[in-house]
């Protein structure tokens, strides 16, 4: 579904597409919230890559109580349980991936607490000071 990148956090070039297709030209036009979900996924994935059946077991049960919250089940819930319920290569694909579709789909991760928030207020530093730094640059 989607390429892993091996771009750092904040350091989003010409890769990143806008909605309309066209390309971001500096890391300043990438808006911030796609640096901290991307930069989130990675530290998702690290935890995967640790334990990845007690990851998926607390993402099955947030999908699940966001399952009880809708008549129609929507499509971002059979995509996560499809990622979910496959190699978990594939998982950590999605989550690491700065293409739009694994974006989207990260705007309704099902890791919530999987990372402490020591964890989250982190990565938000991370991100914030890799902005800063492209911006003087």
């Amino acid at each position: 579904m989607c390429k892993s990148s091996s771009k750092s956090v904040g350091a989003a070039g010409g890769d990143d597409a806008l909605a309309n297709g066209e390309k971001y030209r500096t890391a300043r036009e990438v808006p911030a919230s796609n640096d901290f979900s991307l930069a989130l996924g990675r530290a998702v994935a690290r935890h995967l890559k640790a334990d990845d059946s007690a990851v998926k077991a607390r993402a099955d049960r947030n999908l699940n109580r966001a399952r009880a919250q809708y008549e129609v089940e929507p499509q971002w819930i059979r995509e996560w349980q499809r990622l979910l319920d496959g190699p978990v290569e594939v998982l950590i694909d999605v989550l690491t991936s700065p293409d739009e579709s694994a974006r989207v789909l990260r705007q309704s991760s099902p890791f919530a607490g999987v990372l402490t928030p020591r964890e989250r207020w982190a990565i938000l530093a991370e991100v914030k000071a890799a902005r800063r730094a492209a911006r003087s640059a």
